[in-house]
């Protein structure tokens, strides 16, 4: 059953990310509706983590069709983790993101205009944007309940068990590395934000 959620959670993510890219990255760039900077603001790494996970979804939908998931799934996260560091720079930038999005809602009327109709798009699934930018920051916790899931239904003595474990392992070191990442952030944020007033004031 957790072996099913891993394959089944992955393809939903993929589907919801390559909705995200058909839907509003590719139409957003085409359309030129944000500036270059705007729309590498808004979308950053996620042309990558598209790529990664069409690559993740196929490995893992191959060892279930061929019976064999249950003997590859610890490997095949093993093998991947480290590519997983590519969230460290939308985490970074996510909340900038959001504030800087809400502004261009107020100020880029063509932009504002165009979420509204996607949305209303059934190939949308009934997604807007907002929502569908905030998948990338839930899923690296969504592997680490997944693979602790797995670790514990699974017997010591099992042939995956320890690619398993060193999986668990790494997702939980990437894991805390992206917060690290996001609360330096946050605080040379808060510097030059300190520093925007000491120039204004003065």
């Amino acid at each position: 059953m957790i072996l099913n959620e891993v394959v089944s959670s992955e393809e939903t993510y993929l589907r919801r990310l390559t909705i995200t890219k058909e839907m509003f990255m590719i139409p957003i760039h085409e359309r030129s509706l944000l500036s270059t900077a705007e729309f590498d603001g808004q979308f950053g790494e996620l042309q990558s983590i598209v790529d990664l996970h069409t690559s993740l979804s196929q490995r893992l939908s191959n060892a279930d069709a061929s019976g064999t998931l249950d003997f590859q799934v610890g490997q095949i996260f093993s093998d991947i983790c480290h590519e997983f560091s590519i969230y460290k720079g939308y985490l970074k930038c996510f909340e900038k993101a959001l504030v800087k999005r809400g502004k261009l809602l107020t100020s880029n009327r063509k932009f504002a205009e165009y979420l509204v109709e996607a949305k209303q798009d059934p190939r949308c699934e009934g997604f807007s944007m907002e929502s569908l930018l905030i998948e990338p920051v839930q899923r690296i916790p969504r592997y680490r309940l997944l693979l602790e899931d797995l670790l514990k239904s699974t017997s010591e003595s099992h042939t995956d068990f320890e690619s398993i474990t060193t999986a668990l392992g790494n997702i939980c070191i990437i894991a805390a590395e992206n917060n690290e990442a996001i609360r330096q952030q946050e605080e040379l944020d808060k510097v030059y934000q300190v520093m925007q007033q000491m120039e204004y004031n003065g």
